[in-house]
């Protein structure tokens, strides 16, 4: 059970979390594929990734040997900043749940496998870039998301403990995360992954839309 007065901070996942990206990442890596002569994925196929490091998608999808991925990755990250990045659209309600949160006092900040220059770059596309504290990416840490590195990094800038924190994400990934550093998750069903599957994975809480959440840490005080 999860103690919301203890709660501090809260970190976000970022695509399909608070923004809906997915069709530009599915796109993104397609046309990655397309110049290099593979061939494409379906949505299907690419669409549960999302969360994970780039390197997944060149390692399940290309014969590339590992040391040439950072090839692809940063033609990914071109097309990304020209194409995706521009469209980049926030889920309903969120902004003005994020505003809340932020005006509650709470410390928001972001766990993302994107870098950090393009998490803060697609922030400042949907205007929320000036509520978070801290954003974290896979350029922050030495072991990716779901290693608990990236909340470990997080909870020692800020000098807070596990269970002052709390992650939010639309993936698997997302909360296994939290459970690698031991800071309880809520799930939210915007992304990539079924109620089914995110239930297997055991979050604290499963909510329809991220403007549930101030809802439910509320109610979690009560408890």
């Amino acid at each position: 059970m999860v103690n919301s007065q203890q709660i501090q901070l809260l970190a976000f996942d970022l695509d399909g979390t608070l923004v809906d990206s997915a069709q530009g990442i599915v796109d993104t890596v397609n046309q990655v594929l397309a110049e290099h002569g593979f061939a494409g994925a379906e949505y299907r196929q690419i669409a549960p990734w999302i969360g994970l490091p780039l390197q997944v998608f060149w390692e399940r999808l290309t014969d590339f040997l590992p040391e040439n991925y950072a090839i692809l990755t940063e033609r990914y990250r071109t097309i990304y900043r020209e194409i995706a990045i521009p469209s980049s659209r926030l889920f309903v309600g969120v902004a003005e749940t994020i505003s809340e949160l932020k005006s509650a006092g709470y410390r928001l900040t972001i766990a993302s496998s994107k870098i950090t220059p393009v998490s803060a770059a697609v922030l400042q596309q949907v205007g929320l870039f000036e509520y978070f504290d801290l954003l974290m990416g896979n350029d922050s840490v030495t072991q990716p998301k779901p290693h608990a590195e990236m909340l470990e990094k997080t909870l020692a800038y800020f000098g807070l403990n596990s269970a002052q924190a709390l992650m939010i994400g639309d993936t698997t990934h997302d909360i296994t995360l939290g459970h690698n550093a031991q800071v309880a998750s809520v799930a939210i069903t915007t992304g990539t992954h079924d109620v089914a599957t995110l239930s297997a994975a055991q979050p604290a809480a499963i909510l329809n839309q991220l403007r549930e959440l101030p809802a439910w840490l509320a109610q979690s005080a009560q408890r």
